[in-house]
């Protein structure tokens, strides 16, 4: 593993794909309730009033092959690739129980990106076992124990973590740079 050292490790859901937007149009679709990003305070939706269809959703067939870029993603992972070339990788971890995620993830890099970072994707349940440099990551409870150094991609869900640097969209690539020097 000592040759991915210097990867720059790419969350896919909340940072390059808008998860939490389909499940928020799912959510509006089946129960006529309006959410918006603002009101997922809480990684694991604790507080809202349908906490467990959000968490039954994510799991569904269909919902990752749905899933909008986040602005700008596409054109900034591009540009890393440019930068960093075969060392930019996504990882990504399926939801627990889901029997399709894997391969719409997949199929999601491939349409956005190509074929050939979709194979090299890793989809893992612990991201913390991933050889790498830096990971851009949403998730608040990223393990401080890793290799890599994360990156926050500022969501509405992390905004406890102060003590990380942060990358408050797509716009703002030096974060990146400065942790993989």
């Amino acid at each position: 593993m000592s040759e991915h050292k210097n990867r720059l490790i790419l969350d896919l859901d909340g940072v390059a794909a808008d998860t939490m937007g389909e499940v928020m149009r799912q959510v509006e679709l089946e129960t006529g309730v309006l959410y918006c990003h603002a009101d997922i305070v809480d990684y694991w939706f604790k507080g809202l009033e349908h906490a467990s269809l959000f968490k039954e959703i994510i799991k569904r067939a269909g919902v990752f092959a749905n899933l909008e870029p986040i602005t700008g993603s596409v054109r900034g992972i591009n540009r890393l690739r440019e930068r960093y070339n075969d060392d930019v990788i996504f990882c990504t971890t399926p939801p627990e129980g889901s029997k399709t995620a894997e391969d719409e993830k997949r199929a999601w890099i491939a349409r956005h990106f190509d074929l050939s970072m979709a194979e090299r994707a890793i989809v893992t349940l612990d991201k913390t076992k991933v050889t790498g440099k830096v990971l851009i990551e949403d998730s608040p409870t990223i393990s401080r124990s890793a290799e890599w150094s994360p990156v926050i991609f500022d969501q509405p869900w992390n905004q406890e973590v102060t003590d990380l640097p942060r990358m408050y969209g797509w716009g703002q690539l030096g974060a990146v740079y400065a942790a993989m020097e």
